[in-house]
């Protein structure tokens, strides 16, 4: 029971009220969109609904985020390594949909009582995050080699 507490603790960090944020990407500061909802979680007082507003606008943030970093590295490739990004973030977002299914599923849901949903809240936008991560330093990356 006590491995349990630590593994969601931890999962769940970002969720804390109170809790700063990490740094985003390889970078060595929290990312604006996370420091938004660090204030909005602060502000919601632990009321779960109110924490799962502020989980769904920066997810939405992120998503939206998410698309521009897409559209970007679309414009930055070749026609034929556009071919193979297009079809990397088709296989992506089938994959999320799946991995989605499931963490949002009755039994991951049936943990924790009110507070499952704020933990699987914080999965879902961490994966986003880190696909976000991925996208942008692919650009980056093409930005330092000139292309």
């Amino acid at each position: 029971m006590f491995r349990r507490f630590l593994a969601i603790a931890s999962i769940s960090a970002c969720t804390c009220v109170g809790a700063a944020p990490p740094p985003f990407c390889w970078g060595d500061k929290p990312d604006p969109i996370d420091l938004v909802l660090e204030q909005d979680l602060e502000k919601s007082g632990g009321v779960t609904s109110e924490m799962r507003d502020a989980q769904g606008r920066a997810y939405e943030a992120w998503d939206k985020r998410l698309n521009a970093a897409y559209q970007t590295l679309q414009s930055k490739v070749s026609t034929t390594d556009r071919k193979l990004l297009i079809e990397a973030q088709r296989e992506w977002l089938k994959f999320r949909e799946t991995h989605f299914q499931f963490v949002w599923s009755q039994s991951m849901l049936a943990q924790d009582g009110t507070r499952a949903p704020v933990i699987v809240g914080d999965w879902s936008r961490e994966m986003l995050k880190q696909r976000v991560c991925e996208l942008e330093s692919a650009i980056q990356y093409l930005k330092a080699s000139d292309r």
